[in-house]
Formats: C-alpha cells, structure tokens, sequence
C-alpha cells in the first residue's frame, strides 16, 4: 500500500525479479529509475501502467536501448499526463555490429512528430568506440550552429 507516494527513485529496480507483480499507484506524479543491468521490458511497461497520473519521468539506464517507437507507445498507452521525458541510456556493442547503422537507426525512431512538434522532447545521440548512448535535451541546438556559422 503507498498512501499518497507522489515522488519514487529507484536505484535498483523489481523489473528483473520473476515473481514481481505490479500493483496501483495512482497517486504518484515524478518517478526516477536508475538502472543499469539488462531487464525485462514487459515489467517495466506493467510497472508503467499503474502510475496513471505520472507527469515527470527520469530514466537512467544502460544495457536497454528502447528505441522511440517503444516509448512512444508506452507514453500514448499508459502516461498520457507525462509533461517531463528525462531519458539517458547506453549500450556497448559488440565488434561485428555495425554501430553507426545502429545508432541511426535509434535516433530516426525519435525523430516523428510526436517527439518533435507535439512535446518538443528532443533526443541526441552519441557514440564513442562501440557506445551508444541517447539522452533527452531540452534546448534545440541546431539554432545556435545556425547562428555561429
């Protein structure tokens, strides 16, 4: 029972656990997740699904790359007041993927008018050797190249 939770961070979290159950939490408006081990996405999105009311989410993890699709799916269906996306993730690949193919792949998935003109959530993507990493920027940044050039 969670009378009144409003605020939840989670260091470490049930979704790799195989008897986690989810249960309503309708009172809670900010959640923070860091995580930073592979999990099961379906216990996530069941985690998800009973927070109606959340209007701030914060995700840090690595080894999960969801790619836009997924969350905009998962934001339409299940956090319809979210207002604040706050996403960091990475992964590290292996030599024979291809790695820049990969990460186009992922920030193409961020680039519909759902992230773009309907929330104004702009997601970047990094990679260094075989790093992937993505995270939310609340500033557009092509303006100010624009404007040193």
């Amino acid at each position: 029972c969670t009378p009144r939770l409003e605020y939840l961070r989670m260091f470490s979290t049930p979704f790799d656990n195989n008897d986690y159950q989810s249960s309503p939490i309708p009172t809670l408006t900010e959640l923070n997740i860091c995580y930073y081990r592979t999990f099961d996405l379906s216990k996530m999105i069941s985690f998800l699904k009973n927070v109606p009311n959340l209007r701030h989410l914060k995700i840090t993890m690595a080894f999960n790359l969801i790619n836009g699709y997924q969350w905009e799916q998962i934001i339409r269906s299940y956090l319809l007041k979210l207002k604040i996306f706050d996403l960091n993730m990475y992964d590290q690949f292996s030599d024979d993927q291809n790695i820049e193919e990969r990460a186009n792949e992922l920030i193409n998935s961020f680039q519909s008018s759902f992230w773009i003109n309907e929330h104004n959530w702009f997601v970047r993507c990094f990679t260094c050797d075989k790093i992937i990493r993505l995270e939310t920027s609340f500033i557009i940044f092509y303006h100010f190249e624009k404007k040193l050039s």
